[in-house]
């Protein structure tokens, strides 16, 4: 007896599920592993980095010495109080510099017409990297922690491309923070 469409149906939503399960438990052990390997993973939460990093992407940095950073490499870091900017960036520097003595340095997003207006150091001796992505599985962690994404209307700006990529950490670690940060601009946590 051959089995009928409703069984076959059945059986695909079955096989479906279960391929749908494993697929998002290897993810999760593939965002464990790489915590635990020492990278930090951000959500890309704006569109200054379209095309290279899309809405929704999760970029994997790696810190590495400063000394190290070049022209071209992309870079996750708190751009300078002045700037007005009150949270994490991930931008490719556009400029390095030696100004007075100090390294100054300046970036770009890859979809905005010029550079950041700002110019700053890093003081810290290791500085995160962005060394790999993988694009749009952040949605899952932003639905999970802004259950009314695209509500907001800071959340309705994130797709333009001339706002800086506002990266959402989702290692539990403290973010570097400064007075007068804005409360939705804190560090997402996965469990």
């Amino acid at each position: 007896m051959s089995p009928t469409i409703h069984q076959m149906l059945r059986r695909g939503r079955r096989v479906l599920a279960t391929l749908l399960a494993a697929g998002m438990t290897l993810a999760a052990a593939g965002f464990v592993l790489a915590g635990l390997a020492g990278f930090q993973r951000y959500v890309i939460v704006g569109g200054s980095m379209t095309g290279t990093y899309d809405l929704g992407s999760v970029v994997f940095d790696r810190p590495v010495p400063v000394r190290e950073l070049r022209v071209g490499d992309v870079i996750t870091y708190l751009p300078p109080p002045d700037a007005g900017v009150p949270h994490l960036v991930t931008h490719r520097i556009a400029q390095i510099r030696s100004v007075d003595g100090h390294t100054v340095f300046r970036t770009k997003g890859d979809a905005n017409p010029a550079a950041d207006p700002w110019r700053f150091q890093l003081d810290a001796p290791t500085q995160a990297r962005v060394q790999l992505s993988v694009p749009y599985v952040g949605f899952v962690f932003l639905l999970r922690t802004r259950p009314a994404l695209g509500a907001d209307p800071a959340d309705r700006r994130a797709g333009r491309p001339d706002r800086p990529v506002q990266p959402r950490r989702l290692r539990p670690q403290a973010a570097p923070t400064r007075p007068g940060a804005h409360p939705h601009d804190r560090p997402l946590r996965t469990r």
